[in-house]
């Protein structure tokens, strides 16, 4: 099993990094050419939009802003469609390009790509026509290229002069439901990723904004902002490393602040993502992220950013934790078990204060309740511990509390342990101690407990074994991913039942996140 999951991921790496290969072949100007919304439009335009003996030539076009955008909405002839958030891309490449080119000649094999990419473009919409069950995501970094079938295109759609104004071009509209989902889609660990919008009550994929290399995402308190730290290169394929800080309008996905520089950040995960070593203060004002040693990449460091004007406020040595979590409380102080030490760390200083004394155990994982005023420790053998830290002093209330877990199994890690708003529920994911699934690092038991008395009060066994497990904000609804066999599963959080399992969505799901409020 193990060698056959090694050979599909080495297999969609191959293929991931074939298609990337392909859209660089022809990269000669120092300008970038266009790749809106990862279709490479050069392709087939050329790389200065001088066209082809396949494809028209674009620079210099008469067509009006608004003529060109309705194009890329709705394309004639086998051009795919560009998402909203592509179109400026489009456009400003267009429009940056000069005229009086030569055509651009292409060789047999360059021209036997293209049009190969235009028979999956059209096999693509053929197949979309039929289906027109929903709004599809937008296409892989690696898809078609831009093609329309005559070589002057004029685009004269009806009730033009009577539209509104087209949105910010980075804007994409959301329409997520009343239980708004996304899915990070490392896409088996490439250079290009996305995050994929989902409305469960429909099981529907309804967008994807595409992100870099090793994306962390995280939404502002509030529910306004998302952040994005991810990583390029400065020769796409090859060149330095750029890690970078994105800001997001949360409810558009519109792109408020781009590429601010935060170099070194961590970017060691574990597939499919692995531990965050991002995240923000609760009112908002902080944003933290784990860096690398500068002389011993080993001696980690945390460095503390302004969240309105990412200025650099402090930096130290990241807090040593038992678990690699560092939890952030409402006073913007930071907590960390580390020995049978919880620790409170000042955020400012990394300054670190004991504040309670644990019986030492072993530790699989700690997390803090919705409200952030309890901190729980899970062992491997299923012993819980509940700190209330909002308490003057803090204090124990429950002290290596034994949960019911099933023969050959223990407890999971961070991102497979969840807690309902109002912290009445724990959904514990449980992984394989022996057996198939030993040492993969997928739930395949996920069992619940009242956190009053830790009373088992129900469990649920997935269809899918889950490496990411989520709960919708109201509580009602359990979400899990299997990166492998490519599935985002629904649950009914209450009658623990299986509501429905969307499949093929992206290429290894894996993170899911709940947006707040």
């Amino acid at each position: 099993m193990a060698q056959r999951s090694k050979s599909i991921s080495v297999s969609l790496f191959v293929l991931c990094t074939l298609s990337i290969g392909i859209a660089v072949w022809s990269w000669s100007s120092p300008s970038s050419p266009a790749s809106a919304g990862g279709l490479p439009c050069f392709l087939c335009h050329g790389i200065r939009a001088e066209g082809s003996d396949i494809a028209p030539r674009l620079a210099g076009t008469e067509l009006t802003d608004e003529q060109i955008f309705a194009q890329v909405r709705t394309p004639r002839g086998v051009m795919p469609a560009y998402p909203d958030y592509a179109q400026s891309f489009v456009v400003g490449w267009i429009r940056q390009s000069p005229i009086g080119q030569p055509t651009m000649t292409l060789s047999a094999k360059q021209r036997s790509s293209a049009l190969a990419m235009i028979a999956a473009a059209a096999a693509a919409r053929a197949t979309d026509a039929k289906k027109s069950a929903s709004l599809p995501i937008s296409p892989t970094p690696t898809a078609h290229p831009s093609v329309t079938s005559s070589s002057s295109p004029r685009v004269t759609p009806t009730g033009i002069a009577a539209r509104a104004p087209a949105p910010p071009p980075t804007a994409l509209p959301q329409t997520l439901g009343k239980h708004p989902v996304y899915v990070l889609d490392v896409r088996n660990g490439g250079l290009i990723s996305e995050l994929i919008g989902i409305d469960p009550d429909v099981r529907k994929s309804i967008s994807a904004l595409p992100l870099r290399y090793a994306p962390e995402v995280i939404f502002s308190p509030s529910g306004e902002k998302m952040y994005v730290w991810d990583t390029y290169y400065t020769r796409v394929t090859r060149g330095e490393w750029h890690d970078v800080l994105s800001v997001f309008d949360a409810k558009t996905l519109g792109l408020e602040t781009d590429n601010v520089p935060v170099p070194d950040r961590l970017r060691y995960k574990l597939f499919p993502v692995g531990d965050l070593w991002t995240f923000v203060s609760p009112d908002g004002a902080q944003l933290f992220v784990g860096k690398y040693g500068k002389s011993d990449i080993h001696a980690l460091r945390l460095t503390v950013l302004d969240a309105t004007t990412f200025a650099q406020t402090a930096e130290y040595s990241f807090p040593a934790c038992d678990d690699n979590r560092v939890h952030v409380l409402k006073n913007r102080r930071l907590l960390c078990l580390n020995g049978g030490n919880l620790n409170l760390i000042a955020s400012l200083t990394g300054q670190a204060t004991t504040l309670v004394k644990l019986a030492p155990r072993g530790t699989q994982t700690t997390f803090l309740s919705p409200e952030r005023d309890r901190w729980y420790h899970l062992d491997r053998e299923g012993h819980v511990t509940v700190v209330d830290i909002a308490a003057s002093p803090p204090r124990i209330l429950v002290e290596n509390q034994q949960l019911e877990v099933p023969p050959q199994h223990a407890p999971g890690w961070a991102h497979q342990t969840v807690m309902t708003q109002d912290g009445a529920r724990l959904y514990l994911g449980l992984v394989p101690t022996s057996g198939e699934g030993f040492g993969a690092g997928v739930v395949d038991v996920i069992r619940v407990y009242d956190t009053q008395t830790w009373k088992l009060v129900g469990e649920v066994k997935p269809r899918d074994p889950a490496q990411y497990i989520a709960l919708s904000r109201d509580g009602t609804q359990l979400y899990m991913t299997n990166a492998e066999k490519k599935t985002f599963a629904i649950y009914d959080a209450l009658r623990l039942s299986e509501l429905g399992v969307m499949r093929e969505v992206g290429i290894s799901p894996s993170q899911i996140l709940i947006p707040p409020n």
